[in-house]
């Protein structure tokens, strides 16, 4: 299962969240690439993005979280991003 979840920073209010089973996606074996894209037209100045990758078989979840901050003017976006510890 991939959970998309995006977030504004400012507020911490959720503004998207969808899951996909992970065969919706297609064919894959040992890796799995995702790929989705969103009109950043009505999105707040910075959001956090976190896409939640289930593993049903090792039991095993992942939640890299990236913040994207839009620029102004023709300034393309800034990323930064961070994979939690899957200790924690």
């Amino acid at each position: 299962m991939v959970t998309f979840q995006i977030t504004d920073t400012a507020t911490g209010t959720v503004l998207l969240e969808k899951q996909v089973d992970s065969k919706e996606l297609g064919a894959h074996s040992d890796e799995l690439t995702v790929e989705k894209s969103l009109p950043i037209g009505g999105l707040p100045r910075q959001v956090q993005v976190t896409v939640k990758i289930n593993d049903a078989i090792s039991k095993q979840e992942i939640a890299p979280i990236g913040t994207f901050c839009r620029g102004i003017g023709s300034t393309p976006p800034v990323m930064s991003s961070r994979t939690p510890d899957p200790a924690s």
